[in-house]
């Protein structure tokens, strides 16, 4: 057996201490998904233990989805991880959202990260994360193997902001993929946040959807966008901007985007900006771009009528 699913039963850590007896028997297993199975700090403790013993699993899914049986894992629930993750010689993906570790949990999984030569993608996701781990969030982007990483749904605020861009001054960072949506960031730090992300000189995927943009912080989205030669997939979904944001996104399309992908998505665009947005689509020299979300916005007849004809 190579896939096992046993998210959303009730299991529990009766269940789940019985479960990680077998797992060193296993030479086979590589993707095993145990989210929400009602797994707290007791069982926790007993995976990891199991885990040591195993060599073969590559996915590993220990957060929560939608509905009964959370898993909780915070604080010092984490304690086990970090040896797990110093030894794992195969795992690449863990799946965290969800599971409460908080800011008292993560030290043990960076301790555990910065020693793994194999993890890199990882879902923090919806983790009760504040500003307090900043300085440990910016370790995993700036110095672990992670290049696919998940920080949305935590409320980072401009804490985040300043860790990230002081950190990032000198060198750049191996992030392909990075999602930071819903982080309470204030717009007055959005150009800081955008200044930092010009560092990642391999990221192609970015989400910071449910974030608030200004005037300033748009031209600062444009400015970066403008620059942002290894994109291949940026979404902004639901962050309240109207027409001068399609504006001034379309006015970073004419420098030959490399965009493959855009969400743009539950914002206020209207036919004006979503036609200066056609026509400059229309005059780049190379179109790239495959996916284009305008879901939800304001957009009328009139613009459907100018795109045809």
């Amino acid at each position: 057996m190579s896939h096992l699913d046993l998210r959303q039963n009730p299991l529990g850590d009766e269940g789940i201490k019985i479960f990680s007896k077998a797992l060193p028997k296993s030479n086979s297993l590589i993707h095993l998904d145990i989210r929400s199975t009602a797994l707290t700090k007791e069982g926790i403790q007993y995976l990891y233990k199991g885990l040591l013993l195993n060599q073969t699993v590559t996915c590993l899914l220990l957060g929560n989805v939608r509905g009964m049986y959370k898993n909780y894992i915070a604080g010092d629930a984490m304690c086990g991880i970090d040896e797990y993750l110093k030894k794992s010689m195969q795992l690449n993906f863990l799946d965290l959202n969800g599971a409460h570790i908080g800011d008292n949990g993560l030290p043990y999984l960076l301790s555990g990260l910065l020693k793994s030569q194999s993890l890199c993608m990882l879902n923090l996701s919806s983790n009760n994360l504040t500003g307090l781990s900043s300085a440990n969030l910016v370790d995993i982007i700036t110095k672990t193997h992670v290049t696919k990483l998940d920080l949305s749904y935590n409320s980072l605020g401009t804490a985040f902001i300043d860790e990230f861009y002081g950190n990032t001054l000198y060198y750049k960072y191996p992030l392909t993929a990075l999602s930071l949506s819903s982080c309470g960031f204030s717009n007055l730090k959005l150009g800081k946040l955008f200044q930092a992300l010009r560092r990642g000189a391999y990221l192609r995927q970015l989400e910071i959807n449910n974030t608030k943009y200004k005037i300033t912080e748009l031209i600062h989205l444009r400015s970066y966008l403008s620059n942002a030669t290894t994109l291949r997939s940026f979404s902004s979904s639901n962050c309240e901007f109207g027409d001068e944001g399609a504006i001034h996104i379309a006015e970073a399309y004419i420098k030959d985007w490399t965009l493959n992908e855009l969400n743009l998505s539950n914002n206020l665009i209207t036919d004006r900006g979503a036609i200066i947005f056609a026509n400059n689509l229309a005059l780049t020299e190379t179109f790239n771009l495959k996916s284009l979300d305008l879901s939800h916005n304001r957009i009328e007849v009139f613009f459907i009528k100018k795109l045809v004809g």
